[in-house]
């Protein structure tokens, strides 16, 4: 199951979330009201293990279109530079050309680098599924259709989240990399 928190709020010095219920219960689980009050935790993870192979796949797939672009980047450098050396009437604007894509070709490789290296800090401080568990839940009432007032349907679960996994917490974005 896959799914997003909500909106966050705090208690004190403790930090909470809101998502589905369905999405962290199962169909077949009894849609019973959950509270946690001790013993073994119901926890939450980003990105469980598809999820989480999928996105270093996505990485992995970028940097390699970043490659391709260096490529023909490459050929091109090397006809415009051969067009600067021949003179002629296009090679001043050659010369400029070339030097935008070679500007281009630094740019690219610089963002190659950084990816490479965010792969490895995800997939060194991520990889492991314990080390994904932003927190637990702490209360899911029973989804209910129709629920008065207003007659909407309330899918609810509230997520007592560790603190440690949100020190770069900014608003609504939590950076994986720092």
């Amino acid at each position: 199951m896959q799914g997003t928190l909500g909106f966050y709020f705090r208690v004190g010095d403790e930090l909470y979330a809101v998502t589905a219920r369905h999405v962290l219960f199962k169909k077949s689980e009894p849609n019973d009201e959950y509270n946690y009050v001790a013993g073994p935790k119901r926890e939450v993870v980003v990105m469980g293990p598809n999820a989480f192979t999928n996105y270093l796949a996505s990485i992995q797939g970028y940097i390699g279109t970043l490659i391709d672009t260096i490529d023909s980047l490459e050929k091109r450098v090397t006809m415009l530079t051969r067009r600067v050396e021949a003179g002629g009437d296009d090679a001043q604007k050659s010369a400029g050309e070339l030097a935008e894509t070679q500007g281009d070709l630094t740019k690219i490789r610089t963002k190659i680098d950084a990816l490479k290296q965010y792969f490895v800090t995800v997939k060194t401080k991520w990889g492991k599924l314990k080390n994904r568990i932003i927190g637990h839940v702490v209360w899911a009432p029973p989804i209910t259709i129709a629920t008065p007032p207003h007659l909407f349907m309330k899918d609810l679960c509230v997520i007592k989240l560790v603190k440690d996994k949100f020190r770069n917490f900014r608003n609504n974005v939590l950076s994986l990399g720092a």
